[in-house]
């Protein structure tokens, strides 16, 4: 008999499941100086969630600082034996990014994660490969933590990023969290 282990932060339960897919498209186009994309996923996380996401840009290609203003949507509901409990969550984000030069990008971004008192994280995302690090979907993303592990409420962030050479870049974050885990919580307040 193996030891019990959590293998997530979303449950004590130690069961298999069959892992997670994902099928999604991307397209861009050039309209005068812009650049327009577009992407959309649907993603299945076997008895946790499904999820839609769908990400667009518009860069001003001529333009100073080439800007480049994108919006987000997320939602995230329960799916099969719901082992993380109850999923509803819905997410709204925004981002500004801008070159000054060839290697110097600094970005903002912003994300609103609505309240689901009944659902896990009081309306949190979940999505069992992407916690507990800086990776995830949200446009305002801590660097050791994840957005979608921490509550509802409001994300922000901002870096600045220097490209040194195609193996190497310097940067610099800052995000603030002014997010609840629970509607009886208090905000976060992680910076």
């Amino acid at each position: 008999m193996t030891p019990h282990h959590d293998t997530t932060a979303y449950s004590d339960i130690d069961e298999r499941t069959n892992g997670m897919w994902a099928i999604g498209g991307g397209q861009g186009t050039q309209w005068d100086n812009k650049k327009l994309t577009g992407q959309v996923w649907y993603q299945e996380y076997a008895d946790y969630s499904r999820v839609i996401y769908g990400e667009s840009h518009v860069q001003w290609q001529d333009t100073l600082f080439q800007p480049d203003v994108a919006l987000q949507f997320i939602r995230g509901t329960s799916l099969g034996k719901a082992l993380a409990g109850e999923v509803n969550s819905t997410s709204y984000g925004a981002q500004l990014a801008l070159s000054f030069t060839p290697a110097l990008n600094w970005k903002l971004g912003y994300d609103h994660i609505a309240a689901s008192p009944n659902s896990w994280g009081n309306g949190s995302l979940v999505v069992p490969y992407a916690h507990n690090s800086s990776s995830g979907p949200y446009f305002a993303q801590p660097f050791f933590t994840s957005t979608q592990d921490l509550g509802s409420g409001n994300a922000y962030m901002t870096n600045l990023n220097y490209i040194l050479n195609e193996h190497l870049s310097l940067g610099t974050q800052y995000s603030f969290m002014d997010l609840k885990p629970s509607t009886q919580s208090a905000s976060i307040n992680q910076s």
